[in-house]
């Protein structure tokens, strides 16, 4: 079985949680005996785009397997408005010639083209999707809007996506309005298709399912989907937790992004009445310099400490080894939440916002708290509560498990793919007319023009400090 991965970014270039969850089934894949290619793509801007051949082997078995990186050289290539293009469905074609895969497995489009399924159906080639996210159902990737601290649920349409997407720079005068409600139109569309000629659809949670059906706009018991979780890696070491009579300790993980909620656990604690009472170990890449700014600013006078990127391997003596619960404050829908799996291992109990895949599962488990999403009033409260309740701590620690985290290690995970490889290439590619004549000079011609209306363009109507076209607009990751 010869099976190519298809994702938006992969080690060690981007490593966030669907960057990380691709390599690690890749590398287990390789162990079952599957051939595997990976084509992902990358923020790195080439003068012209162009694919890039290197490799990645499975540590255990020393197996190797090709990782085709590929760059775009336009402008801005993150933004909704490029999510389709020419040049890089050529590249991603001629990959496929050349690996001649029996199926495709694609995890994200961004970076990319939205168009790789139906690519690889007009080659014969069945294809799978794992929605690891909501980037499929908005045009900004993460469903929380510009200035709010809350998840979005209109579903994807002209209003209020239009507006939204065209509040975050680069902005683009030379669209006018009618051509933006032409370019939506397609953008779902051309999603639209990817997910139904899907032969296999997957998404890591049901709330996730639940939430992607209703932005946009499916119906979960008629789309067929498997709920299958990602598979985990090693085992953590257990902390040994909280020091007698020492302050308590919370952590939180993660990139230091806004979509993250760093500033919410921070405003919280100001709502303390003793804010130095609580100790904040902040453990994740500082991502995005301004929002770093931000953070730094808030924790004056706090006991906050910032960590910066942290090591799996070198977690058993990280200085926050004796925090008491692990604390999330996202402000987005959480798909599944691998730190959860990660923080149960070193016997953290969980402080979450009561939304998505967090609230899914958390119900029920002793060992797990909810606060509402958003809120740092809310989150302030159960600060408070925990503050003066100490034995209340002792119980959510005493109710971790004591072998950590249930999850499927990543052999197994790759084990219960199979059989849904199999299934694709059984059903074989869905047939697809090929595209008309016209259609790759039309998508040639806009972007064209995109690119010609944004040099015509001063940097301050931009919205940017810089003219320098090569920077993403997001990254997802």
């Amino acid at each position: 079985m010869k099976v190519l991965q298809v994702v938006h970014g992969y080690p060690p270039e981007l490593l966030g949680g669907t960057e990380r969850t691709v390599q690690e089934l890749s590398r287990a894949l390789v162990r079952t005996g599957v051939e595997v290619g990976v084509v992902a793509g990358s923020l790195d801007w080439r003068q012209g785009t162009r694919a890039l051949r290197s490799s990645d082997a499975d540590p255990q078995s020393g197996r190797e397997f090709p990782v085709w990186r590929l760059h775009r050289g336009d402008s801005f290539f993150d933004h909704w408005h490029k999510s389709r293009s020419p040049e890089l469905r050529a590249l991603f074609e001629e990959l496929l010639a050349e690996f001649q895969p029996d199926a495709v497995h694609v995890h994200h489009w961004q970076r990319l083209s939205r168009d790789l399924v139906a690519s690889a159906a007009r080659r014969g080639i069945p294809a799978l999707v794992s929605l690891h996210d909501l980037s499929t159902s908005c045009l900004i990737a993460f469903r929380v809007r510009p200035g709010t601290e809350s998840l979005c649920r209109a579903p994807l349409g002209p209003d209020p996506c239009l507006e939204c997407a065209a509040s975050l720079p680069p902005f683009t005068p030379w669209i006018d309005a009618i051509e933006g409600r032409l370019r939506l139109h397609e953008h779902s569309r051309d999603v639209r298709r990817e997910l139904d000629l899907a032969r296999v659809r997957i998404v890591p949670s049901q709330s996730h399912l639940e939430t992607l059906a209703a932005c946009l706009r499916l119906d979960p018991a008629a789309f067929q989907v498997e709920v299958v979780p990602p598979g985990r890696g090693q085992r953590l070491a257990r902390w040994p937790g909280p020091r007698a009579g020492a302050a308590l300790e919370l952590c939180l993980f993660g990139h230091l992004t806004p979509i993250k909620g760093a500033h919410l656990a921070l405003e919280a604690l100001r709502t303390l009445p003793n804010p130095r009472a609580l100790r904040l170990h902040l453990l994740g890449a500082e991502a995005d310099p301004a929002y770093t700014r931000r953070l730094r600013r808030l924790a004056e006078g706090l006991d906050v400490v910032f960590h910066g990127a942290y090591d799996l391997d070198a977690l058993a003596a990280h200085p926050a080894r004796h925090a008491a619960l692990l604390l999330a404050c996202s402000l987005g829908h959480e798909s599944y939440g691998m730190v959860l799996d990660e923080a149960l291992d070193l016997g953290l109990p969980w402080l979450l916002p009561a939304a998505g895949a967090f609230q899914e599962r958390a119900a029920g488990q002793p060992y797990a708290r909810l606060f509402a999403p958003g809120d740092a009033g809310a989150l302030g409260a159960e600060l408070r509560r925990l503050l003066e309740a100490p034995a209340e701590v002792a119980a959510l620690r005493a109710a971790v498990p004591p072998g950590g985290s249930a999850a499927l290690d990543w052999p197994a995970h790759a084990e219960r793919m199979l059989p849904l490889y199999r299934r694709a290439i059984a059903a074989g590619a869905p047939s697809l007319p090929p595209r008309e004549w016209f259609e790759e000079r039309l998508e040639r011609h806009q972007n064209e023009r995109w690119e010609a209306g944004l040099e015509a363009t001063p940097a301050q109507r931009l919205g940017l400090p810089t003219t320098d076209p090569r920077a993403p607009a997001s990254d997802p990751s």
